[in-house]
């Protein structure tokens, strides 16, 4: 169910949403898809869910995925959101900017879609290092950029 909630939160906040799901299962049908609906729109918001599953050795998103998301970032303002593994900036140090949400749950995606919308501020801080870009501590600080009388 992770991603459910924030197009739903985006909408309701005023933003026009175009959203589709992708699966590890999902075949180049899928993708092409995917690629047509991040055509549309002046920024793409990209969410991702990667839980860490035990003997597997590493927590990323499936190549396939990776490669949607740099092909956005190359064309537009690409936001990419993990709701979970915080590696996932890893595999896409091209996208534009990186929004950790640590949790792919209706809570979260709330807070997410008010941070995204201005209608909360960025505060968080890395409390691990993603080498060999983000130290430990590394975060940008953004305010609360709109009353939320309209959309921003």
């Amino acid at each position: 169910s992770a991603g459910t909630t924030l197009p739903v939160e985006l909408r309701t906040r005023g933003f026009a949403v175009t959203a589709f799901r992708l699966y590890p299962n999902s075949g180049p049908a899928s993708y092409d898809s995917a690629r047509a609906a991040l055509q549309g729109g002046r920024v793409a918001i990209i969410a991702a869910s990667v839980r860490a599953t035990a003997w597997r050795g590493t927590i990323t998103m499936p190549d396939s995925l990776a490669a949607l998301i740099t092909q956005s970032a190359a064309a537009k303002p690409t936001v990419l959101v993990s709701l979970g593994s915080p590696y996932l900036i890893n595999q896409t140090p091209s996208v534009g900017s990186y929004l950790l949400a640590w949790a792919g749950n209706a809570v979260t995606e709330r807070a997410v879609a008010d941070a995204l919308a201005g209608l909360a501020p960025i505060t968080g801080r890395l409390p691990i290092a993603l080498p060999p870009t983000f130290p430990l501590g590394f975060g940008l600080q953004r305010p609360r950029t709109c009353s939320g009388s309209s959309r921003c």
